[in-house]
């Protein structure tokens, strides 16, 4: 009975000290107020992914990385009747308006030099040349096709190019130079694209594509909201026919915080309104209003110690406050009643109470501490806020809450007589009986729900961005949806040796569009080597000097001199200049070296991108080549086993501590056995309407069965303890209003539009409509039972 003296002296020692204890409750709730207008809000989508070692953590860093993932992109489109003539000029002057304050720098044209491609490629083909082009060059190369070779270059000589072509043709006189650039397709990252004049324009010539940067990171979501109002502002003042669309993570990031900032001006209300509402007219008093403020002040200095401590968080985060009001509302409703009993005095109705109370908190602070534990930036977010959240609100419903209520009053109409004995314990044989087929059905159901890992079912797209996405999709292909393929290696080098053995493979299975590479522009140095040996070897055995003999022949009969194709001859014998990353960079190919080579920390990765399909892995053979796969359809289902693992997981340890708890509190099996059966209705509804209505269980779901598991378990405490000790302060009653204002609490999430706060709503309603009656009917029907054996 400690703990029970301990709270019936400290309500005595507080009434004698009352102006100064609600003096500093106001304090710190103003101070609290003071300090939540400090709150760092952020948008980040890294806290729904794991943070630590796994591998789903180092798939999303590395997803990060890929191509124009970090870009601004921007599609031009000339619609209708519009004549696409205009759209180079047009797409020029909207990336100048566009960059003009800075805050975008977005560029209509490739920085390619085309006549440093062209002699890059001249000067150095033949490291370029695959084995099958070398192998097929002695036989496709007869007596009469060099004559017509010979004849052909003659021709282009003396067109009007003639003077551009006189050096190619002093390289490869041959136009070996060509069988290259059909692999260089394989550079383009853009299924739909074709570059034209320096720019990236759609087959059909009527949309133009442009890239750009910011510095402002894309969790911000006030520059997220400064940068997309600047583009639509932009973009209105296009020329009339012509429309333009952003893709960029700023959108999503402010497309998630402005649905949650709308929702919480919905949420926070509706609930407040609710639960006065339930209080007042349950309760019938307005002595009852403390009950109702206290939680409030509980989320108030909540938000305000997060701000102090400069705890970023998420708006769902803030959103979650809605639910915490709904908790701790359960502590003061039970706090009110045993002091308006009239039974006892007020401090040894405090005393009584308090146990259950702390019981009753701690398996829910409990359960949440649980979540602490995740590697879920969010989920431990949410168990902090949660925790302390509920710390605040039992403390102040024990402390401050039997202070603020008049200590002589009349009592209320409700409970001027005691309610009867529920017919679950003149009926507990049919009440156990129907309860048992009910649950049996649901659990029946319950295995087929199934989990969704797919992160965009976590975030809100607003139709506007579902349109423009589709339409970009379109026109250019599915920019971020197919697979990257990482080779690495400790040096540039040695991951190019690697991406070479890949390209081979990725030749053989897909096209160019389907597929992208770096491979054909800049292979390793080991394969120029051994392909410039292969080029000399050629040229210098039977076949190739029979080739190169017939040449000069020929080279007079057409007019050429002695002299003209010495260049080539001289690559037969002589080194040549190799493919490196300075000269691709000098001819203008720094985009696409930044987006497909990774350099910055640990290994070097160079990328490559390949269709997402499920038999990826085994049709590349990935695994003999060291190729480490990022696939978004592989990364789902390594997402969908880690909710699976941690829903086991949470639930077991919440359980085994909330089983402890009850055990400590009531000494019995069968006693912790009936205050468990709200939670497991509760948890065995939940999934099994869930399975039966085919709703996809995710993370957040995850934090409902948490939230499921410590809410559910406090009904059967106070109704288990209330029975075994003879103690009623009403206590049905008071179970009855706490589910009621729960239920408010997580009905005002169920009218938001996010899909987090949306799902944690509607689940945990499920949990907890199913408590409610269980905890009113069976547990006395089991304690009947049990009295009874």
């Amino acid at each position: 009975m400690m703990l029970e003296t301990v709270f019936a002296a400290l309500y005595r020692y507080l009434r004698l000290r009352r102006p100064l204890l609600l003096s500093v409750a106001l304090l710190l709730l103003l101070g609290g107020g003071w300090a939540m207008t400090g709150l760092r809000q952020s948008e980040d989508a890294r806290v729904f992914l794991p943070d630590d070692d796994s591998r789903v953590a180092r798939d999303f860093e590395l997803l990060q990385q890929g191509p124009l993932a970090r870009k601004l992109v921007v599609s031009l489109a000339a619609t209708g009747e519009t004549s696409p003539e205009r759209l180079p000029a047009v797409g020029r002057e909207l990336a100048e308006e566009l960059s003009r304050d800075g805050s975008m720098r977005i560029s209509a044209n490739l920085p390619l030099d085309g006549r440093k491609i062209y002699s890059l490629l001249l000067q150095s083909y033949p490291l370029l040349l695959e084995e099958e082009d070398l192998d097929a060059l002695t036989s496709r190369y007869s007596a009469v096709e060099i004559d017509q070779r010979l004849r052909e270059a003659r021709r282009e000589l003396l067109g009007p190019d003639g003077w551009g072509m006189k050096e190619a043709l002093r390289l490869d006189p041959l136009g070996l130079h060509r069988s290259t650039l059909e692999r260089l397709r394989y550079l383009n990252l853009a299924v739909g694209a074709e570059i034209r004049q320096g720019q990236m324009v759609s087959a059909d010539g009527r949309h133009l594509l442009l890239f750009g940067e910011t510095d402002i990171p894309m969790t911000d979501a006030a520059g997220a909201r400064r940068l997309v109002e600047r583009f639509r502002a932009v973009a209105a003042d296009l020329p009339p026919g012509f429309e333009a669309d952003l893709i960029s993570g700023h959108r999503y990031t402010l497309g998630n915080a402005e649905t949650v900032q709308q929702d919480l001006k919905l949420i926070l209300p509706t609930v407040t309104v609710a639960l006065l509402l339930l209080l007042l007219l349950l309760l019938r008093s307005f002595a009852a209003l403390p009950a109702l403020l206290l939680p409030l002040a509980a989320v108030v200095l909540t938000i305000g110690l997060f701000a102090l401590l400069k705890i970023p968080v998420s708006g769902i985060t803030i959103g979650f406050a809605a639910v915490v009001l709904g908790m701790a509302v359960d502590f003061g409703v039970h706090v009110f009643y045993a002091l308006r009993s009239k039974k006892s005095d007020p401090a040894t109705a405090v005393g009584q109470i308090a146990r259950p109370v702390l019981y009753g908190a701690l398996t829910t602070i409990g359960a949440f501490a649980v979540l602490g534990g995740s590697s879920l930036p969010l989920q431990r977010q949410l168990a902090l806020f949660a925790g302390c959240g509920l710390s605040i609100s039992v403390l102040l419903a024990l402390v401050l809450l039997p202070q603020l209520l008049p200590q002589q009053s009349r009592p209320m109409a409700v409970a001027r007589r005691e309610p009867a004995a529920p017919r679950s314990m003149k009926h507990g044989g049919l009440v156990i009986a129907v309860w048992l087929l009910l649950l049996g059905l649901a659990l029946w159901q319950a295995v087929q729900v199934r989990i969704d890992g797919d992160l965009r079912s976590l975030n809100l797209v607003t139709p506007e961005l579902a349109a423009a996405e589709q339409r970009l999709k379109d026109v250019w292909g599915d920019l971020r949806g197919r697979a990257l393929l990482f080779s690495e290696g400790d040096n540039l080098q040695e991951a190019l040796q690697t991406n070479d053995k890949l390209f081979r493979r990725l030749a053989r299975e897909f096209p160019p569009g389907e597929a992208a590479s770096l491979a054909p522009l800049l292979p390793s140095a080991h394969l120029q080597e051994r392909r410039r040996l292969q080029w000399q070897n050629l040229w210098n055995g039977t076949d190739g000097q029979l080739l190169s003999g017939e040449m000069q022949r020929r080279q007079g009969d057409h007019g050429f001199s002695a002299m003209a194709f010495e260049p080539f001859y001289q690559s037969l014998v002589g080194e040549m200049p190799g493919v490196d990353q300075e000269r691709l960079l000098e001819a203008g190919f720094a985009p696409l070296m930044e987006e497909m080579i990774m350099a910055a920390a640990g290994p070097v990765r160079v990328l490559s991108l390949a269709p997402d399909q499920a038999d990826l892995a085994q049709r590349l053979d990935l695994e003999s080549l060291g190729v480490h796969l990022v696939s978004p359809m592989e990364f789902s289902r390594q997402l969908n086993a880690s909710i699976g693992a941690d829903l086991i997981r949470f639930v077991s340890w919440g359980a085994v501590l909330v089983v402890a708890l009850l055990l400590v509190l009531f000494r019995r099996i069968r006693t912790t056995l009936a205050a468990l059966a709200p939670a497991l209705t509760g948890l065995g509804v939940m999934f099994g309407v869930m399975g039966g209505y085919g709703l996809s269980f995710n993370l957040f779901n995850v934090v409902a069965v948490v939230l499921v598991l410590g809410l559910t378990v406090d009904y059967g405490i106070f109704m288990v303890w209330s029975q075994t000790r003879k103690v009623d302060h009403a206590t049905r009653r008071a179970v009855v209003v706490s589910g009621l204002t729960t239920l408010a609490g997580f009905g005002s999430l169920v009218l938001g539009q996010h899909p987090a706060l949306f799902s944690i709503g509607l689940t945990v309603l499920l949990g907890v409509g199913a408590a409610l009656p269980t905890a009113y009917w069976v547990v006395p029907a089991l304690l009947g039972r049990a009295d009874e054996n």
